[in-house]
């Protein structure tokens, strides 16, 4: 997420600390694209280009000029995720909508949405765009059921809602909270799982020695979910793909 509040802050609410001051122009230029695509998205249900494409091209040069918005120090592994996120973000919600379309017979999901997604991946990275859907999707199922009990949506019917503003809500719970709410669920999972966990790292590690890239994301996952459960990290030069045999 966006670190930029103060420790006094992150001890009375939970936010993210300030780690860098760059972070926080950053930040507002974020906030006004989101502001900007929920309220046309609100009152026209389209999401502006500059705000959409516009997010995905600054996305990944930003966050090599600030690899703090990625959680990172190293600003080429700050390109990684921010690429990584870009192209996760992207597909994933493409396929969501593609499925779901086939399935009401209809088109269920804008592609401006699919757009801001994939920029918030370029900007957070792919642990801001899952957190951004989950969060998006739980509130957006509130909000149904509010239609339904006010008698302005049927259940099993089909009511166009604006997906946008919801984005907006959960990227926003990312940059306050977000990494802070995915260390405090992944501890609870690992105390409560930790003979059955089975994580991410240990299937890529089955194919580490045939791919450096697939070595070199499976080490820097097992380093962030480390971070996230408050464990100590490898050091930066181990985490780097190698290329031998």
């Amino acid at each position: 997420g966006i670190p930029f509040f103060f420790r006094g802050d992150v001890a009375l609410y939970g936010l993210q600390p300030l780690r860098s001051l760059w972070a926080v122009p950053v930040s507002w230029v974020v906030f006004t694209g989101l502001i900007l695509g929920s309220f046309v998205d609100l009152a026209e249900q389209w999401i502006p280009d500059r705000v959409t494409i516009g997010g995905m091209i600054l996305g990944v040069p930003l966050s090599f000029l600030v690899p703090e918005l990625q959680g990172e120090q190293m600003r080429l592994h700050a390109l990684y995720w921010s690429l990584g996120g870009l192209f996760f973000g992207f597909g994933f919600l493409w396929l969501v909508g593609f499925v779901f379309s086939k399935i009401v017979k209809k088109d269920a999901l804008g592609f401006g949405d699919v757009k801001l997604i994939g920029a918030v991946g370029a900007f957070f990275g792919p642990g801001a765009v899952l957190f951004t859907i989950i969060v998006s999707s739980f509130v957006g199922a509130v909000v149904g059921v509010v239609l339904m009990l006010r008698g302005k949506a049927k259940l099993g019917g089909f009511t166009a809602v604006p997906y946008g503003p919801f984005l907006a809500l959960g990227v926003i719970a990312w940059m306050f909270w977000g990494p802070g709410i995915v260390g405090w669920y992944l501890r609870l999972m690992t105390a409560r799982y930790r003979a059955e966990f089975v994580s991410f790292t240990e299937v890529l590690h089955l194919f580490d020695n045939s791919s450096p890239v697939i070595s070199y994301t499976s080490r820097r996952w097992n380093q962030k979910l480390n971070l996230c459960a408050g464990s100590s990290p490898e050091s930066p030069d181990a985490m780097m793909p190698s290329t031998g045999h």
